[in-house]
C-alpha cells in the first residue's frame, strides 16, 4: 500500500460530556474499588480493542481528598497531564511529583508509582499510556506492592514538568505559522520523555490556524486552556 491504514479516524471527547461521568465515578466508586477510579477513552472504531488510538490508551482519573492508591508497576509506560488540581502528588520510585493544574508527569515503564491526594479538593488528570503498543508485543504485565525498597533513581532524572515553567518557555518561544511549540525533553537522553511517547505543548494565537500536516504517528490532543 502507498497510504497508511486509517482504521481509526479522529475522534472527539468533549469535556462537558466527560465531566459529569467523572463526577458519577466519585459518587459511586469508593473504598478499594477507588484505587483505580478511571474513565477509559475507548475509540468506538477500535473495538473490541481497548485503545484510544492504535498505539495509545488514555483515561481520565480522579483521586479525592484523603485517598491514596496502592503502589504498583507495569511494563507499559505512562505520562499524566493534570486537568484540575491544587495539591496531591504522584510518587515515581518514591519521588514525589506535586500535581497542579497543567503539570506534566512521566512514569517510565516498570517504575513503582502511586497517587496521593493530601489537598482539600479533587485532583483529576489524563493518563496516557503505550498499552496497545506493548500489548502488540505480548508484553503487558505488572506487579503490586508493597514495595520493600525503591530502586535508586538515576542522577538527573526528571519526572515532573510544572505548568508554570512550561508557560514561561511558551512566552519565550518563537511563533511559527501562528503557533508556539514547547517540547517536553528527557534531560538524560535529550530526546522524547519516553522511548514510546513524545509530548509537546502548543499555543495557537486567536483567529489563526496551524499549517496542515499529516503523520503516520498516533496523536492525542488535550486542551489545557482556551475556548
Amino acid at each position: 500500500t502507498h497510504e497508511p491504514s486509517l482504521d481509526a479516524p479522529s475522534h472527539h471527547w468533549r469535556w462537558q460530556d466527560l465531566e459529569r461521568a467523572i463526577e458519577l465515578t466519585t459518587e459511586l466508586v469508593h473504598g478499594k474499588d477507588a484505587d483505580h477510579r478511571v474513565l477509559v477513552l475507548k475509540h468506538p472504531r477500535l473495538a473490541p480493542r481497548v485503545a484510544t488510538t492504535n498505539n495509545i490508551l488514555a483515561a481520565v482519573q480522579c483521586v479525592l481528598p484523603g485517598e491514596r492508591t496502592s503502589p504498583h508497576r507495569h511494563t507499559p509506560a505512562a505520562v499524566r497531564l493534570v486537568l484540575e488540581g491544587a495539591g496531591g502528588g504522584t510518587f515515581v520510585d518514591g519521588v514525589r511529583c506535586d500535581m497542579h493544574s497543567g503539570d506534566f508527569i512521566v512514569t517510565p515503564n516498570w517504575t513503582w508509582h502511586c497517587h496521593e491526594n493530601d489537598s482539600g479538593g479533587p485532583v483529576t488528570w489524563v493518563d496516557i499510556l503505550d498499552v496497545p503498543l506493548v500489548r502488540a508485543a505480548n508484553a503487558v504485565f505488572g506487579d503490586m506492592g508493597p514495595v520493600a525498597e525503591y530502586p535508586q533513581v538515576p542522577k538527573g532524572a526528571r519526572f515532573r514538568y510544572p505548568w508554570t515553567d512550561t508557560v514561561k518557555r511558551l512566552e519565550q518561544a518563537p511563533a511559527e505559522n501562528g503557533a508556539k511549540t514547547v517540547r517536553y525533553v528527557d534531560p538524560l537522553s535529550r530526546g522524547p520523555v519516553l522511548a514510546t511517547l513524545d509530548a509537546a505543548v502548543m499555543e495557537i494565537a486567536g483567529g489563526l490556524a496551524t499549517r496542515l500536516v499529516r503523520t503516520s504517528a498516533s496523536q492525542l490532543c488535550v486542551v489545557i486552556e482556551g475556548s
